[in-house]
């Protein structure tokens, strides 16, 4: 509804927080019981903090990657905990999608990327 300046906190990504074991578990009980198939909403905090908001999480689940975003993604400390927001990586114009980054790690197979960008990579991991 309004511009956005640059580094404003755009929104929170919120859910359940788990350490990777539950992570792991809730992926596969996802993929097979509800066969999403890798369609779920995790973020990773850390190297064993997962924020998991596939079924209670914010809207912020359903932001698109972009090879070129407009937003990026930080941890920050509030209240002792560690939370994921994402910020304006450029001001951001009244009605422009909001866009970041997934930075999924590199695995040999890759997972195609339709983002549109002109400096698309074409592939998202």
């Amino acid at each position: 509804r309004v511009d956005i300046p640059q580094d404003t906190v755009v929104i929170e990504y919120t859910g359940a927080v788990m350490r990777q074991r539950m992570a792991d578990q809730a992926e596969h009980v996802y993929n097979t019981r509800y066969g999403m198939d890798g369609s779920c909403y995790l973020f990773r905090i850390d190297d064993d903090t997962i924020i998991d908001a596939t079924f209670d999480g914010g809207p912020a689940r359903f932001m698109n990657h972009c090879c070129d975003p407009n937003c990026y993604s930080r941890v920050a400390h509030v209240g002792g905990e560690k939370r994921i927001l994402i910020l304006a990586k450029r001001t951001l114009r009244r009605g422009e999608e909001i866009t970041y980054d997934y930075k999924f790690p590199y695995e040999p197979e890759p997972l195609p990327c339709y983002c549109g960008a002109e400096k698309c990579r074409g592939r998202m991991n």
